[in-house]
């Protein structure tokens, strides 16, 4: 199939590019988006350039972030992988990509989508449930030279996300987004010590009525899906996060251990 995809006319890629505009219903640039995303299972560098070329005229303002949304939007589906090497490379590339477009980036309705597509593509590509893109994930890992270019611009996405995080209207998304990253992210990158602590952003917005909810939901994710080799490599560090956990869950009570 694979090979069948990769030669598709460059016409029906641009037909379906052009149906993702605003002009069109949302049903219309749904169905174009997922005929892109069957194509990039054959073909995806050729779809993901159209992708970063139109994100190249995008500027800081309301109306080009609006107009990009919808296009944005679509990226959710493609079919991002460290299969190949064509397939890694495509994906380096547009995670270079989007981050140039997130350092001009101000306005929420499309950080939200830019953050809604990073938590989709990371999943797809690291989640270590899934066993045949985790095993494509360690073959890259031992072979590419692009690890460290991916682990680079996965810090400075991270980082980035922490700032907006900072306008309130923003910080829901981005803290959602961030929690991912870490649990999805490389062994050395959970350990540091030189990123922004999620997990106390976590608690904080706990303690918000406007946010308890999401953010018991975010912390219960955080925990049940912590990979268990993080744990393991610093134990008195999840200890601490546990403690720290209860304290803010049961204020009046004295927590001076967590027996576990």
């Amino acid at each position: 199939m694979r090979e069948a995809l990769s030669k598709v006319s460059d016409t029906v890629f641009t037909w379906c590019f052009n149906h993702l505009a605003h002009t069109n219903s949302v049903a219309v640039q749904y169905a174009a988006a997922q005929c892109l995303a069957a194509l990039s299972v054959g073909s995806l560098p050729k779809v993901v350039t159209l992708f970063m070329q139109k994100a190249e005229s995008v500027k800081n303002n309301d109306a080009d972030s609006r107009l990009y949304t919808s296009y944005q939007r679509a990226v959710q589906y493609f079919d991002f992988s460290f299969a190949t090497p064509r397939d890694v490379d495509a994906t380096v590339d547009y995670l270079i990509s989007l981050l140039a477009l997130m350092k001009r980036s101000e306005r929420g309705v499309l950080r939200a989508e830019i953050c809604g597509s990073v938590r989709t593509i990371l999943r797809r590509l690291l989640d270590r449930r899934n066993e045949k893109r985790w095993y494509e994930f360690q073959a890259f890992q031992k072979r590419n030279v692009k690890v460290d270019v991916l682990w680079s611009v996965y810090r400075q996405i991270y980082e980035l996300v922490g700032k907006w995080a900072k306008k309130s209207k923003h910080t829901l998304f981005c803290h959602h987004t961030m929690y991912c990253m870490v649990l999805l992210g490389s062994e050395a990158f959970y350990l540091s010590g030189d990123r922004e602590d999620i997990f106390q952003l976590l608690i904080a917005g706990m303690g918000k009525s406007s946010t308890k909810a999401e953010y018991f939901e975010f912390v219960r994710s955080y925990i049940k899906e912590l990979p268990s080799d993080f744990i393991n490599l610093n134990f008195d560090a999840f200890t601490t996060q546990m403690t720290y956990l209860v304290s803010h869950l049961f204020p009046k009570a004295k927590v001076k251990s967590l027996p576990l």
